[in-house]
């Protein structure tokens, strides 16, 4: 049998009962998403509060910026 395969199985072997022990804790979250992803989930999560931030701020810029368009066009 393959080594690499056998290790995807014991992953998921792992995973399982994480899973299924009573509670599940983000730490083991962290670790199986850096294990089987290669992805820190902390650094992953704060890049898209970063883009929805800064989303939320653009838009409300556009807005802002929309509303002082109008406003100049009933001046004139």
């Amino acid at each position: 049998m393959n080594k690499k395969a056998l290790t995807r199985d014991e992953e998921a072997d792992e995973i399982v009962r994480r899973l299924s022990a009573p509670p599940f804790k983000r730490f083991n979250m962290d670790i199986d998403f850096k294990s089987l992803h290669g992805l820190d989930l902390e650094e992953e999560m704060m890049k898209v509060i970063a883009a929805e931030i800064t989303a939320e701020i653009d838009k409300e810029m556009l807005r802002n910026l929309g509303v002082r368009i109008g406003n100049d066009k009933s001046t004139n």
